[in-house]
């Protein structure tokens, strides 16, 4: 850990950390980002917000990616800070301190919280509940997954569509990771996806998830609340209840009436009630 950004430890309101991560650069020293594309104007200036990658699942051990590439300059809500990847040891900075041919790159990510594919914690909406730092594995990871079809009957959820309790008619949801499928991921790299008219799950809905025993919830939107309901029901709700929240899935469509097991687990930063995650899903 380098350090920290704009951030006071123990504090709801912390956005954001620097980290030292190791991003495994190919030999043209492009690795990771070579896949980011398209701008958006932000505070004057272009900046990337989108990934463009296929979802990559192994024949063998059927592991299906459901997150976003975190890279230098992704916007991913406009109220926020894109992230920002700098080098701070370079190969040819590297090189003499090792033998002949070795060298190593090191990099540091300031991240705001809320950036890519990231988890809610309770302390996101509540002082004094656990974060990312302590939430359980047992509630992040390994867990049996649902998706359910939310696209509002078309290809894709219409914008500001409701997502209501007639969606869980007749669908098993105790114990497991509920994953709502919009298909709002293939809007990821235009404005609309930012511009607070995404697919919302209902107050209600929230509180049925609560009363039917899920531990997780997901979502392939920007957010899982209404912005126009400034009282954010759904994050009160559910993380009031312990039931995280998973916001930017990508790919859900492919899980749909099948077996799975969800992973969706943060970094453990003291502080932090959100963090960007590795999303998966273990297929069988």
């Amino acid at each position: 850990m380098q350090g920290f950004g704009g951030c006071a430890l123990g504090d709801v309101r912390i956005i954001h950390v620097i980290y030292s991560m190791s991003c495994g650069f190919g030999a043209r020293g492009v690795g990771v980002l070579r896949n980011c594309r398209s701008d958006l104007v932000r505070n004057g200036r272009r900046v990337r917000v989108a990934y463009s990658g296929s979802m990559s699942a192994s024949t063998n051990r059927k592991l299906i990616d459901l997150s976003w590439n975190l890279c230098d300059g992704l916007v991913t809500d406009p109220r926020l800070a894109p992230v920002e990847v700098r080098d701070v040891w370079t190969r040819k900075d590297s090189a003499a301190n090792y033998s002949e041919g070795v060298s190593f790159q090191i990099a540091a990510a300031r991240v705001v919280q809320n950036s890519g594919t990231y988890i809610d914690c309770p302390f996101h909406r509540y002082d004094g509940m656990r974060g990312a730092w302590d939430f359980p594995l047992e509630r992040t990871a390994d867990l049996e997954g649902v998706v359910v079809d939310a696209r509002g009957g078309g290809e894709i959820a219409p914008d500001g569509f409701a997502m209501g309790i007639d969606l869980f008619d007749g669908v098993d949801i105790e114990g497991k990771a509920v994953l709502m499928w919009t298909e709002w991921d293939a809007l990821w790299e235009e404005e609309r996806y930012r511009a607070g008219v995404h697919p919302f799950l209902t107050g209600d809905a929230a509180r049925l998830l609560v009363e039917r025993g899920a531990v997780l919830y997901g979502v392939d939107t920007l957010n899982a609340d209404d912005f126009s309901d400034k009282g954010r029901p759904v994050h009160s709700v559910l993380l009031g209840a312990d039931i995280s929240i998973v916001e930017n899935l990508r790919g859900l469509g492919a899980l749909h009436g099948k077996r799975f097991r969800f992973t969706a687990a943060p970094v453990k930063v003291e502080g932090c009630g959100s963090f960007p995650v590795r999303a998966w899903a273990r297929m069988g």
